[in-house]
């Protein structure tokens, strides 16, 4: 269980800091500020993928529901990144698309599996009062 409160931390931090630059750049009135949120995107990429290959090693443990969702995470993952490579490959692409897709979708991304962890940990908290009770 010590790795759920590890993980919890780790993307409170994220989401408050992420959310601190959203906000200082509206006050700010200037959207530049928001480049900063790629100084927390990119070690939250790797810790999240770190995580994934976690749950992955680990999948004989989760109940098929969060089996059923990790599998959901991983094709969002590597669809994402199928998408950019696709869209790299045109010169005609609007750098707002790869500003709004950038920025955006994996945040979407990094949300779900921040949901899927905490319903993991759920799951796993259950079944340890029941073995304790039983």
């Amino acid at each position: 269980m010590e790795n759920y409160k590890i993980y919890k931390v780790v993307m409170n931090i994220v989401f408050v800091g992420a959310a601190l630059i959203v906000i200082i750049s509206i006050l700010n009135e200037d959207s530049y500020d928001l480049l900063l949120l790629s100084l927390i995107m990119m070690p939250l990429g790797v810790f999240q993928l770190g995580v994934g290959i976690h749950f992955i090693t680990t999948l004989g443990k989760r109940s098929e529901s969060i089996k059923a969702g990790f599998r959901t995470y991983w094709i969002l993952t590597f669809g994402y990144f199928l998408v950019l490579y696709a869209a790299s490959r045109f010169d005609d692409i609007r750098d707002e698309f790869y500003q709004a897709y950038l920025f955006a979708v994996p945040w979407v991304i990094a949300i779900y599996q921040y949901l899927l962890v905490q319903k993991s940990k759920k799951e796993r908290e259950v079944s340890l009062n029941e073995t304790v009770v039983s």
